[in-house]
């Protein structure tokens, strides 16, 4: 409660009364998802402490583990722009501790889900995680593989592909060369959220495969924004969305 208290303190003075209010419903609406879908007692009945600020992991611009975005926004993404159903095959890149999966496999009839995730300790937190979880999840085939994300084969079928800022640009343009030869292998429409997506960006930059189809933020929350791609024939119009509650 007080590392809460200080939180909203610290926004009251820098951002004003205003966008503290609405960050305190974002905040409230979160918390309160988390709960129904059992995330919160899964983590305490997981018993791993992850640290709010963590060193790099080792290896070259691999990035240290950082809790996802909120549920608002990646309810709304996906509702609004991927709209998955049990067709769907979803892979998470750095998947860390495993929330994202459990929101997606909580939230959405996915066929199976995936997560890539290097760090050994955080691969195994999150099948513990989904263990703990899985009378909750509507998709129940999750698998976690430990691995070097630039030597994982992206398999034929994957659909929906979610990125959370998980590599520097070697890494991340090592990946996004794997996904392409995938794509050229089995040919098939991909949908890519991508939150905080200027590594990711620059690494399509020029390629052609993949397009922009929109980038969303919310104002006064976060400053970071995330963005929906997709493999389609034609150019994608991009467009920039505003999410108000």
């Amino acid at each position: 409660m007080p590392r809460m208290i200080n939180k909203i303190v610290r926004r009251l003075r820098d951002y004003g009364l205003w966008p503290t209010v609405l960050y305190s419903g974002y905040a409230s609406y979160d918390a309160y998802q988390s709960w129904q879908l059992g995330i919160t007692a899964a983590m305490r009945a997981s018993r791993f402490f992850i640290p709010h600020a963590e060193s790099r992991l080792p290896g070259i611009e691999y990035y240290s583990h950082q809790p996802t975005t909120s549920y608002y926004m990646f309810r709304y993404v996906f509702d609004h722009y991927i709209l998955p159903d049990q067709r769907d095959v979803f892979l998470d890149w750095g998947s860390g501790a495993g929330r994202v999966l459990l929101m997606a496999g909580a939230t959405y009839p996915f066929c199976r889900m995936i997560g890539v995730e290097y760090d050994v300790q955080l691969a195994a937190f999150s099948r513990q995680l989904i263990q703990t979880s899985e009378h909750r999840l509507r998709c129940r085939t999750v698998k976690i593989i430990n691995l070097d994300a630039r030597l994982y084969e992206v398999p034929p079928d994957v659909t929906v592909m979610y990125f959370y800022n998980p590599f520097g640009p070697a890494i991340m343009q090592a990946v996004c060369q794997n996904v392409r030869e995938s794509l050229i292998r089995n040919p098939r429409e991909l949908r890519i959220v991508c939150y905080r997506p200027h590594v990711f960006d620059v690494s399509i930059a020029g390629s052609g495969w993949v397009a922009k189809v929109a980038e969303l933020f919310i104002p006064c929350v976060s400053r970071d924004s995330i963005a929906v791609y997709k493999t389609v024939p034609e150019r994608s119009s991009r467009r920039r969305v505003a999410v108000t509650r």
